[in-house]
């Protein structure tokens, strides 16, 4: 989907009432950490209070994050709920095939362990979800693990590309139009 593609999509759904909110993250991996970041909490406590404050619900959501926030919106989506959560785009999450694989992200084996997103596969399961990522990302043979796990896999692929802004360029689009379709199907 091209450019002007999103923006007839954003326009077919100009009668929709939703809010776009964004949070960036930099090197976090999107759950509190003891001693650390308190991400999850970034968004469900700080994001979710402005978002209310402007007199937004936040009772029903689809979640999209890239990168350590791909890897994010899985736990945060079970966290919330299926109740609440209509949708799932994880776009070349950061999922680790060992806690030091990317050093410093995760402070022991047991802290990775504890966040392992094979852990959530039945919980994840329920929830309309799409999963994309480069062939050439570093963390692509992991995703492609993850995707393989699951009966039938998510929507999305591992595709040709690589960890950059020209294929996360690419695939914005579609997951936007893969949000929007079950956010406003729901």
């Amino acid at each position: 989907m091209q450019d002007a593609s999103l923006v007839e999509l954003l326009d077919r759904s100009a009668s929709a009432i939703f809010a776009l909110a964004l949070i960036d993250g930099f090197r976090t991996l999107w759950f509190d950490q003891a001693g650390g970041p308190q991400s999850r909490s970034l968004v469900t406590e700080g994001l979710f209070g402005v978002v209310e404050e402007l007199g937004l619900s936040t009772d029903r959501l689809a979640l999209y994050g890239w990168g350590t926030g791909g890897f994010g919106v899985l736990g945060l989506a079970v966290e919330l709920g299926i109740e609440r959560v209509a949708a799932v785009g994880s776009l070349a999450p950061a999922i680790f095939p060992d806690w030091e694989f990317v050093p410093g992200y995760y402070h022991s084996q047991e802290e990775w362990q504890a966040h392992d997103p094979h852990l959530l596969l039945d919980e994840l399961s329920r929830f309309p979800l799409r999963i994309d990522c480069g062939s050439g990302d570093p963390f692509a043979n992991e995703v492609e693990r993850f995707r393989n796990a699951f009966d039938p896999p998510p929507e999305g692929a591992v595709d040709p590309g690589c960890r950059d802004y020209r294929y996360w360029h690419k695939k914005h689009p579609l997951m936007l139009e893969f949000l929007l379709e079950r956010l406003s199907s729901r």
